[in-house]
């Protein structure tokens, strides 16, 4: 693999976490008053949540990637 193609594919590694990164915000979604919520608004936001957990991790992870490859790529 040549140094450019490693370059290459840090910078879309850390495109895209960037963007994952951001669209999936950076807060959880709270919970509303207790004695006006329903089992369905709470899994509703727990699924949410979740999704918001899960984009905010895969964007660290891909921008972490991202670094490795430009260490590789000087090494």
């Amino acid at each position: 693999m040549l140094l450019s193609d490693i370059q290459l594919l840090s910078a879309i590694a850390g495109l895209l976490g960037s963007l994952l990164s951001a669209l999936s915000t950076f807060g959880y979604e709270p919970y509303p008053l207790a004695e006006c919520a329903n089992d369905s608004e709470i899994v509703g936001i727990d699924r949410r949540n979740k999704r918001r957990k899960i984009g905010q991790v895969s964007g660290l992870i891909l921008i972490a990637f991202s670094f490795l490859l430009q260490i590789v790529a000087v090494l």
